[in-house]
């Protein structure tokens, strides 16, 4: 079955993380998406160590299956009419570029618009499009860093620590993409493209939700609280006997009771000190200590069962290793095989399902692969074609 997006055509001018992984949510769904890439060097995820597979590297697949490359050089007059000829015949496009490169390149929301009115346009800034920050260099990193993320995650009392994905990076590639169907949504009733922004700072800032609450109600700076959690108590990750880690939430009034009793501590319930949530956050120590001290005693898989058994939320703390074994991972297809030029590989699955129907995957691009192909869609003749590439302004 075609995807929900199918007929729409995306222009993708962006590069390594954000506008990539947007641009591939929205091809998993249907789209076609013509990535913009320089001649010769293409996106610099291609050449992301330290993994490759066919001469390509494996970041690059991760974020790029279901594309067709187009190898133009922007910064070539002849290119960038070309590509603004290709943005004509577009629904979308996206970009990530650095504070005013856009602009610099010829390519900004104001001039794909004039060459196409219909246009959805789409940019990820760092910091926005303003401000004293704005034309420094951002990455996900800066954005945790100056967005609270790294003073909040960690061990009480340890250092600030990242998140182990590029959280604000994946998460303002789903943001655009939402912003994207808001936008082609309003143009079906306008008939009239819209711009849409957002930065990875104000991503960062959106993903504070509760604890930005409670600070601005509060004043009170939160610290750190490793893997528990700054309202519920007991949730957290605890060692088991075995040395292995796992999950378990028993903080409100229907598991706290069942946690209790699976652990062969009955007369907590009945415990002044842990008789409802607030009293429980009070004591968060004591009750952290106990549950830490019962955990000890048993392998992880043995508490597992027992937990489960007691209708105990809980789950493995899983290795990679685990993870990509893990029967509900395998049951729910979250792997996917994608063929590619080197041979097929395989990458996490797109996780949006339509009528039951999972996304296909496409191999992702050889650079410059589709160039003929996508001028000749656009009413480009051969003979024009292969003067533009004679010129070393597109590869093809």
């Amino acid at each position: 079955m075609p995807g929900p997006l199918a007929g729409v055509r995306v222009l993708d001018l962006s590069r390594i993380l954000a506008g990539p992984y947007c641009t591939m949510i929205l091809a998993d769904l249907g789209a076609e998406v013509i990535k913009i890439e320089p001649p010769g060097e293409g996106d610099p995820a291609r050449r992301m160590p330290p993994h490759f597979h066919g001469g390509e590297s494996v970041y690059f697949l991760s974020v790029n299956r279901s594309k067709k490359s187009v190898a133009i050089d922007l910064t070539r007059p002849e290119g960038r009419a070309a590509v603004l000829e290709i943005a004509g015949r577009c629904d979308v496009a996206v970009d990530n570029f650095r504070h005013g490169v856009a602009e610099k390149l010829g390519v900004d929301a104001v001039r794909l618009r004039e060459a196409n009115p219909r246009l959805v346009t789409c940019s990820i800034s760092g910091w926005g499009t303003s401000g004293p920050y704005a034309d420094r260099p951002a990455f996900d990193l800066m954005a945790q860093s100056v967005g609270g993320a790294l003073a909040l995650t960690g061990m009480p009392g340890g250092p600030p620590v990242r998140m182990g994905v590029s959280i604000c990076d994946h998460v303002s590639g789903i943001f655009a993409a939402v912003g994207i169907l808001a936008a082609l949504r309003d143009r079906d009733r306008t008939g009239e493209g819209r711009n849409v922004h957002l930065s990875l700072l104000g991503t960062m800032l959106s993903l504070l939700t509760y604890e930005a609450g409670f600070f601005l109600h509060s004043g009170v700076v939160p610290d750190p609280v490793g893997t528990g959690h700054t309202t519920a108590v007991p949730y957290g990750v605890w060692e088991a006997g075995d040395g292995r880690h796992l999950a378990v939430d028993g903080h409100n009034q229907k598991h706290f009771p069942l946690l209790a009793r699976a652990l062969g501590t009955p007369e907590l319930v009945d415990d002044a000190r842990f008789e409802d949530r607030d009293a429980r956050l009070r004591n968060r120590a004591a009750l952290e200590r106990i549950v830490a001290q019962r955990i000890a005693t048993r392998g992880r898989d043995e508490w597992i069962g027992i937990f489960v058994a007691a209708g105990v939320p809980v789950a493995p703390v899983n290795r990679f290793d685990e993870v990509f074994a893990d029967p509900q991972v395998v049951h729910e297809k979250l792997v996917v095989e994608v063929p590619g030029p080197g041979g097929p590989y395989r990458a996490t699955a797109c996780p949006i399902a339509v009528d039951g129907e999972a996304a296909a995957a496409f191999a992702a691009p050889r650079l410059g692969e589709h160039t003929r192909e996508v001028l000749s869609d656009v009413g480009w003749d051969p003979a024009r074609i292969d003067a533009l590439i004679a010129s070393r302004a597109a590869q093809g």
